[in-house]
C-alpha cells in the first residue's frame, strides 16, 4: 500500500493505492482510492504541510487518550448517561439508553461482543464500516474507515504494530475511527 499526496487544478489530494496478488500465478491487481481531496492556494507544499501535520496531531491525541477515557467517550456518544467508575480497574456502569436498569458499560476494545455493539450503533448513525486487515513483512496493520451515507470518508484509523492478536487491532482501530467520526460531527462535518 502506497498513500499518494498530489496536486492538481487547485486541489490537493491524498489517494491510497493498494496492490496486491491474489494467487502465485495471477496477475496484479491494483485499487487506487481517494481519501480526501481539498482546495489549496498558490502554495500547495504549504498546504500539504499542514495536512501531514494535521495527521500527525489526530494520530497523537488519540493515542494520548487512555483506554478509560476512550471507553467514557464512546459510551456517552452511545447515549450512556449517569456513568460512574469504582475502586476496580475497568468497573464503570451507567444507565443504558432506553428504560433499562444499570449496567456495566461495554467495553469494545476488550470485547469482540461490546465492539459489535458499536459497530451496530455507526449504522443506526447511518456510518458504513470498512475494515481491512495487511500483513506486512514484520508486523500487522489493521485499518478502520468510517463512511457516511454518501460514501465519503469520514474519518479513518490504522493501527501499525506487531501484536499477536489481530482481533485486539481491528477493536482499537475501531473506537479509534469512531472517535475521528465523533469530532468531524462535532467540528461541523455531516454523518
Amino acid at each position: 500500500s502506497v498513500l499518494v499526496y498530489r496536486t492538481g487544478e487547485g486541489t490537493l489530494q491524498q489517494t491510497l493505492i493498494r496492490c496486491w496478488r491474489p494467487g502465485t500465478a495471477a496477475k496484479p491487481r491494483c485499487q487506487v482510492q481517494t481519501l480526501s481531496e481539498e482546495p489549496v492556494g498558490a502554495d500547495a507544499f504549504t498546504a500539504l504541510e499542514e495536512m501531514l501535520a494535521k495527521t500527525a496531531s489526530e494520530e497523537e491525541t488519540m493515542s494520548e487518550m487512555t483506554d478509560h477515557e476512550m471507553r467514557i467517550r464512546l459510551a456517552e456518544a452511545m447515549g450512556w448517561t449517569d456513568l460512574d467508575w469504582y475502586f476496580r480497574p475497568g468497573w464503570i456502569t451507567g444507565l443504558p439508553p432506553g428504560d433499562r436498569p444499570r449496567d456495566h458499560v461495554p467495553n469494545p476494545l476488550e470485547s469482540d461482543r461490546d465492539a459489535a455493539r458499536l459497530r451496530a450503533w455507526c449504522v443506526g448513525q447511518g456510518w458504513e464500516l470498512e475494515v481491512q486487515h495487511r500483513l506486512r513483512t514484520d508486523l500487522w496493520e489493521a485499518r478502520v474507515i468510517v463512511h457516511d451515507v454518501a460514501s465519503r470518508q469520514i474519518a479513518a484509523s490504522t493501527i501499525d504494530c506487531t501484536w499477536n492478536n489481530p482481533l485486539r487491532r481491528e477493536r482499537l482501530a475501531l473506537c479509534r475511527a469512531v472517535l475521528r467520526a465523533l469530532d468531524a460531527v462535532e467540528a461541523g462535518g455531516e454523518a
